[in-house]
């Protein structure tokens, strides 16, 4: 197959047995299929193969086979839709919908139009559809719109371009990722807190793994990809060992593992900037002597980065802190020793 933006421009088939071949392509479906010639016949220009007898009913086309034969089914027409990858909620941007003669019939006079995600709700295009002046083989013509997301919500989207004439349609896709860039502040870090963590950080919520956590109200924070969870002590005396989150006295080590562990936390686009802080600490020290180093990153939704470090050996224990307003993610990748990790995230 030849694929343009998700549909075929160009199906292949080759009969061993003669067989009725049953197919379901973007190339004929939808309201009305759209022009493409079936032909059969080896290789040659498509002008000199010869018309292969089909039937398309509810987009399923129907070939009858030869043994031995092959055939083709090649488009007249295909559309591409060309727009950034990454939008902001409410703020507009140019979309382009090309169509293209690829075949070797010109075609008719037809009209381009851009459809909108989710039934359109919320979101804007102009001009509703550009007329498209008859092409010929091997020619194009390019249509601007105007594409306007929802001023509110975020997620991903698919949009949709079409060519249609009264006879026929092709459409093309583009996924596109709508959200609201986030806010990061400078990097903050603390060497001289340790474990004595309780009326320093967490004031809105934490989570320590596999020792609970505390909710932060108007904030999401997902843990889901942090890892496996450890423990190297559940009752220290060190003063790098964390504070017990309900139990005074007491001192833990624990930590989430992997070769990457990430966490993200939502502030709400809308909402006050929240201190986000995370505790790293090696509680094997260098035992085996493989002591840890990892990378920790800060990237939004659409992989843009905003901060990243290497935290080099950190048996000590050590505080990392941004003030954060809308959604991040915060990735740990081992460089070296078992795996990467983290003891502990608290907002506020």
């Amino acid at each position: 197959m030849d694929w343009r933006q998700g549909a075929a421009t160009e199906i292949r088939i080759a009969s061993g047995s003669g067989v009725t071949a049953k197919l379901r392509s973007p190339l004929f479906a939808g309201p009305s299929p759209g022009p493409f010639r079936v032909v059969r016949g080896v290789g040659g220009d498509e002008g000199d193969a010869k018309p292969a007898a089909h039937t398309v009913q509810d987009g399923v086309l129907t070939l009858p086979t030869r043994a031995g034969e092959r055939y083709r089914i090649v488009a007249q027409a295909a559309v591409t839709v060309e727009l950034p990858g990454t939008l902001e909620p409410g703020a507009a941007v140019t979309a382009t919908a090309t169509l293209s003669a690829v075949g070797g019939k010109t075609l008719s006079t037809a009209r381009l139009s851009l459809g909108l995600p989710d039934g359109g709700l919320g979101w804007a295009v102009t001009p509703a559809t550009v007329k498209v002046p008859p092409l010929k083989p091997g020619e194009s013509a390019a249509a601007e719109f105007t594409l306007t997301p929802p001023p509110a919500g975020a997620g991903r989207f698919t949009v949709r371009a079409t060519a249609r004439t009264s006879d026929w349609s092709v459409s093309a896709t583009r996924k596109v990722l709508v959200f609201d860039p986030p806010e990061v502040g400078a990097r903050v870090r603390d060497d001289t807190t340790r474990g004595d963590w309780k009326g320093v950080y967490g004031g809105d919520g934490w989570e320590l793994p596999g020792f609970g956590r505390k909710n932060p109200e108007g904030v999401v924070l997902d843990t889901a990809q942090a890892g496996g969870t450890w423990t190297w002590n559940g009752n220290s005396t060190e003063a790098r060992a964390l504070q017990h989150p309900t139990e005074a006295g007491r001192r833990i080590l624990p930590s989430w593992y992997g070769d990457t562990v990430s966490f993200t936390v939502d502030t709400g686009a809308n909402a006050k900037a929240k201190r986000v802080a995370l505790y790293l600490v090696d509680g094997d020290g260098a035992a085996g002597g493989h002591p840890r180093d990892e990378e920790v990153s800060v990237s939004d939704a659409a992989g843009t980065v905003y901060d990243t470090f290497r935290t080099g050996h950190f048996d000590q224990g050590f505080w990392v802190a941004w003030t954060v307003k809308g959604r991040v993610t915060i990735t740990l990748r081992k460089v070296t020793g078992a795996n990467a990790g983290a003891s502990g995230i608290f907002i506020g």
